[in-house]
């Protein structure tokens, strides 16, 4: 019998759980009363995390030898994996009043007040501990935990290093200081560590979870992820290796190779969450919604509560044209997490696109008191910009916004900024290069308005670069043309931001100019690494970027008057217009409004611009014109049911049959264009105003009615009509929008006799004369570098006709 207990605890300590249990039985049943087996065979069940199976082997052997210490320790350790805390804690108690140095009961009792959050309780067990037993390994690597837990980094790195002197092969040892030095940011000791640790035991999974968060913080993208690929070869096969590696790459704008990963993992951990989630993100960022959308399905199944994935899952819906479904899911999220800030931005802007202003007052509020609340908590989360616009805001408000979303800029690029050293020197070459960068170089609103003036620079004195931050697009007349007109088209779609900034730095680009700013699909980190000596911005924004890394802002004294400079971190570049116009394609064919199904007796007030910038304000005022003119109608921008069926209902709410009210279907833009000849006088909107829409409506001689108002993006209309010449269209007031928008309804004459001016004066306005647009833009640009040349901060610019 010796021998085969002998044999049968070699095999236990080595891990052959059955074949030790098999032994185990086989003595029991030759002798049921054999307390060294039965004690030997709870720890064994122990071991394999059965304590309900374990505990009457233990029970069994207390009742041969009552109140024998290791006995009744080991009953206390099968309660407390049967989270039996209470019943443990008497256990160990009642075993210490009567043997108050036995350390098994206080290595358990401190176990149990560490798990309860009694720390300090824990603490003084731990120490006891130690002054009995100074080489007690658990106690000193607890204390490490404790005192790591509590932010305490110095004093756990005590405990941790005297523990790992007494065992410089125990690898959970080496883990935990591995992960010490992490928070600490001593990343290559971590990283020491950490290779320590695998030495010793190579499964010991929740490193290869930690190597695989230090590479992405120690090495520059690229070597992170032939680290973390290194993992993976190895043979580990846990989900965090690839995720953490698609992670990266999302996190680098990488989404093709962010997929492919993903995908791997999924096949091999068809039910894993996470994976599952950020392939949806991955998806939905490369525009395959209905892809997008059947993973997050999957995910859903798998977690319906996480308010992460339902506010994914609402984005998704919104771009499939079902707003219904995003406010429900919206709602979803904001209720299982009040403080996802996103998901509260996303549910206004929801509303704000069906025109659902039932709650509009309540939205205001809450949507800065949200963005105040990202401000003061520096959150990571982004400040959606647009949305702010579409309410009446003050200046300094959206200063604060701006700088909060440059500070995040700056913060997703400050391992970047340690690795890269872009050094400026001033230096003359034979041409000024000048990059633009934008994701909006294709049939898109800012892309319209941008091709003709870039086609028309003065290509002996300047070197045009467009770095594109959107994928080639199959059909896309617009891309097409901005590859022909520029010097130098290259692609930054999909490629990660620390080698996107170093292609641009290698092109050595003397003036790098943004036209998104914090808009869809925009790349600020790479403008915060600061790329080119001189960065500025310009159209596609509306507003100040508050980024230490742009320099200047091209605009003019209608966007930002004298008094709003202080509103602005850029130096204001003054053009005499703020806004160059593209000619573009009109289908000549399309002459009578039976097309569009328009009334031809009546006269048509229209605005296109998108429905996100409809306000009741705005609306009772056109509400207003329509009464004061019987014979008039409004054409607005088409969109989904939910949208017009709200529109409608505010109409009748406003004693107007809704028959009145006219939707235009999406056309092809060239029929568009045509569109916009039929009608008679634009009504732009109030506190976002309009950019391309305003010029579009211009070229075909439309007249565009707008108000000036406070912001750069209630200045917008009335900067782009002021190019014009004709700025008895801008209104100073509501009042006397609506005035206008009247008499021209009642005197077609009138309004006949302005389109003709209008039409045949327009395209020899500054609005369409690229040539003195690009002139103007080129004698900024070479004073820009003229004073970066003298050494000199930059500095206000004033370009005069």
């Amino acid at each position: 019998m010796i021998n085969s207990l002998e044999d049968a605890l070699q095999k236990h300590q080595k891990g052959k759980l059955h074949e030790a249990l098999r032994i185990y039985k086989e003595l029991l049943s030759k002798n049921p009363n054999h307390i060294q087996v039965l004690i030997l065979t709870g720890k064994l069940y122990l071991t394999a995390k059965k304590p309900n199976v374990a505990l009457p082997f233990f029970k069994r052997a207390n009742d041969l030898a009552p109140n024998t210490p290791d006995i009744t320790n080991y009953i206390g350790k099968t309660y407390i994996q049967m989270k039996r805390l209470k019943e443990a804690r008497s256990l160990f108690e009642t075993l210490l009043k009567s043997k108050d140095r036995y350390i098994p009961a206080l290595l358990n009792l401190a176990k149990i007040e560490k798990d309860e959050s009694n720390f300090n309780e824990a603490i003084h067990l731990y120490q006891k501990v130690l002054l009995l037993k100074p080489d007690s390994e658990t106690a000193l690597n607890n204390l490490g935990n404790i005192f790591q837990g509590q932010g305490k980094h110095q004093e756990a790195i005590e405990y941790y290093q005297k523990a790992i002197r007494l065992n410089p092969d125990n690898a959970k040892l080496r883990m935990n200081y591995g992960n010490i030095l992490l928070l600490e940011n001593k990343l290559e000791s971590s990283l020491v560590e950490y290779k320590k640790a695998l030495s010793i035991d190579r499964k010991l999974m929740q490193v290869y979870k930690n190597l695989v968060e230090l590479y992405s913080r120690l090495y520059p993208y690229e070597k992170a992820l032939t680290e973390i690929e290194k993992i993976f070869k190895s043979g580990v096969r846990i989900p965090e290796i690839l995720l953490s590696a698609a992670i990266l790459a999302i996190n680098n704008k990488d989404f093709k190779l962010a997929i492919n990963l993903l995908k791997k993992n999924v096949e091999l951990f068809p039910d894993h969450f996470d994976s599952l989630y950020q392939l949806g993100i991955s998806y939905h960022q490369s525009a395959f919604f209905k892809k997008a959308h059947k993973v997050y399905e999957k995910a859903y199944e798998i977690n319906n509560e996480s308010d992460l994935l339902l506010y994914a899952m609402a984005k998704v819906y919104i771009d499939l044209k079902e707003d219904e479904k995003s406010l429900e899911y919206l709602e979803k999220a904001i209720k299982i997490n009040p403080e996802n800030y996103t998901a509260h931005h996303e549910l206004i802007r929801t509303r704000l696109n069906t025109c659902d202003w039932s709650k509009r007052d309540e939205d205001k509020k809450k949507l800065q008191e949200i963005s105040l609340k990202q401000i003061e908590l520096s959150t990571p989360s982004p400040i959606p910009f647009l949305n702010l616009n579409y309410f009446e805001q003050e200046n300094s408000f959206l200063l604060k916004c701006s700088e909060h979303s440059a500070n995040n800029s700056k913060q997703k690029t400050i391992k970047n900024k340690v690795s890269l050293t872009f050094e400026h020197k001033p230096s003359l070459n034979s041409k000024l290069k000048i990059g633009y960068i934008s994701p909006d170089f294709r049939d898109h609103p800012t892309g319209r308005v941008t091709v003709d003036f870039i086609s028309a620079h003065t290509k002996d004195q300047f070197e045009i670069f467009c770095f594109s931050l959107i994928a080639d697009l199959p059909k896309d007349k617009i891309q097409d043309k901005f590859k022909k007109v520029c010097d130098h088209y290259i692609s930054l779609y999909n490629v990660p931001t620390e080698k996107a900034a170093k292609i641009i730095y290698d092109y050595q680009i003397d003036i790098l100019v943004d036209i998104a700013g914090y808009t869809t699909y925009s790349r600020p980190e790479i403008m915060a690494l600061q790329p080119a000596p001189i960065q500025c911005q310009m159209i596609g924004f509306p507003g100040t970027m508050g980024a230490p890394f742009i320099q200047y802002i091209i605009a003019d004294d209608v966007l930002v008057p004298n008094d709003h400079e202080k509103y602005y971190t850029e130096k204001i570049v003054r053009l005499p217009n703020g806004f160059p116009g593209s000619i573009l394609d009109v289908n000549d064919e399309i002459n009578s409004r039976e097309y569009s199904n328009l009334p031809d007796d009546k006269f048509i007030y229209c605005c296109f611009n998108s429905q996100y910038k409809y306000s009741p304000e705005i609306f009772d005022a056109w509400m207003e014109i329509l009464h004061q003119v019987p014979n008039s109608v409004l054409l607005l921008k088409g969109g989904n049911e939910v949208y017009q069926n709200n529109i409608q209902k505010e109409a009748r709410q406003r004693n107007m049959d809704e028959s009145r009210i006219y939707f235009g279907d999406n056309l092809p833009f060239p029929d568009y264009m045509a569109r916009n000849k039929v009608c008679d006088l634009f009504l732009d909107t109030l506190f976002y105003t309009a950019g391309s829409t305003a010029i579009n409506a211009l070229q075909v001689g439309l007249p565009v009615l707008t108000c000036l108002g406070n912001t750069n993006a209630s200045c917008m209309g009335a900067s782009i009509v002021n190019a014009t010449g004709f700025q008895h269209l801008i209104c100073n007031d509501l009042d006397e929008y609506i005035n206008k928008a009247i008499n021209f309804g009642n005197n077609p004459k009138e309004l006949k006799e302005l389109k003709s001016k209008l039409k045949n004066s327009v395209l020899k306005s500054n609005l369409f004369n690229v040539s003195n647009y690009d002139s103007w833009l080129e004698q900024a640009y070479m004073k820009m570098w003229k004073n970066y040349m003298d050494g000199k901060l930059p500095e206000l610019i004033e370009i005069k006709k």
